[in-house]
């Protein structure tokens, strides 16, 4: 079994499967830096881990192979939730996956949703007299769908959290169509910050979206009459932001009651150079559902992304590992035991 080159500490964890699960399946991990009972999905790290949980990283049952994941929210210096993508089949056989810390001077930023295929849902009711209607769907088992409805105004998005400094200079690629008629915007907007789906602060009832470090940091796409299937490929120019992170947002603001607006994204690459050459990540939503955490309000939210009605379960998480320590014998010592 190898371990993380340069990390102090580690937990294993079992994983149970699931039918139909397959692989790449996302489990959500949530890291407490503190004491506490490991139960399920809640795991404590005591005090080894970074305040801002830079530090951890998830890898396979080989002990050295790095997961993908994506930090939605944190703390500092209290709690983390991560989703991780399980590498191995979890259709029918368990799998087990290790939880890296303790590495106090580790900064750089592994989480990203575009590499664990975590889209976020949030309705969004911008206007104060009137309320919104919104809905996503799986169209044709490969896209994801943003849909208004008829009498109800206000914004629908979709979005994704990404580290700032990585997309910036890379060529953010993506495919997308919109139909309807009336008062409607379809755009694509990169915004300075972390903004999280369940948050009526990022979302505030009766007002705009909420607005983080340097705000609008750029607009690779704006429509307001309907259009069909197209290619987009910008250049992200992010040094403006002041923020670790930056968020993707897909977004349909809707601003007449008589109509619905809907709002197709195919697939979204983030590319090295142009034309989709350099290829560093692509999000495609074949093995993607939309899995809704809160309706029947206005600000409904969940998220696109792998899903099995019965999903693989938590199970055991083992004691914190260090890493083994060959022994060293002196000149001296080799000597006198006759190993010299």
């Amino acid at each position: 079994m190898t371990w993380l080159a340069g990390w102090g500490k580690r937990k294993s964890h079992v994983i149970n499967y699931a039918a139909n699960a397959g692989t790449l399946y996302p489990v959500k991990i949530i890291v407490h830096k503190g004491t506490g009972t490991d139960l399920l999905g809640d795991v404590y790290l005591g005090t080894s881990v970074r305040d801002d949980f830079k530090d951890v990283r998830f890898t396979d049952d080989d002990g050295s192979t790095v997961l993908d994941c994506f930090m939605e929210t944190f703390t500092s210096g209290s709690v983390a939730t991560f989703w991780v993508e399980v590498a191995d089949d979890l259709t029918s056989v368990n799998a087990t996956i290790y939880i890296y810390y303790d590495k106090a001077a580790e900064t750089a930023i592994v989480s990203n949703a575009i590499a664990a295929n975590i889209f976020q849902l949030r309705e969004h009711k911008s206007y104060v007299s009137y309320n919104p209607v919104s809905s996503w769907s799986i169209q044709a088992s490969t896209r994801v769908q943003l849909a208004t409805s008829t009498a109800a105004l206000g914004d629908t998005y979709a979005f994704l959290v990404v580290p700032r400094t990585w997309l910036h200079g890379k060529y953010l690629r993506f495919n997308w169509q919109g139909a309807g008629v009336g008062t409607r915007l379809w755009a694509v907007y990169v915004d300075d910050g972390i903004y999280l789906r369940s948050s009526n602060t990022d979302f505030p009832s009766g007002a705009g979206k909420l607005g983080k470090g340097a705000g609008r940091l750029q607009t690779p796409a704006s429509k307001t009459t309907e259009f069909s299937a197209q290619t987009v490929d910008v250049l992200m120019a992010l040094s403006a932001g002041n923020q670790d992170f930056v968020t993707i947002f897909f977004f349909i603001h809707d601003g007449t009651d008589s109509v619905a607006l809907t709002e197709d994204v195919d697939w979204l690459e983030v590319n090295t150079g142009s034309g989709g050459s350099g290829n560093l990540l692509t999000v495609h939503f074949t093995t993607s559902s939309v899995v809704m955490e809160l309706t029947g309000t206005y600000g409904d939210y969940g998220l696109a992304r792998k899903y099995v009605a019965t999903e693989p379960a938590h199970s055991t998480w083992g004691t914190e590992e260090a890493p083994t320590v060959a022994p060293t014998v002196t000149t001296e010592a080799a000597t006198a035991l006759g190993l010299d």
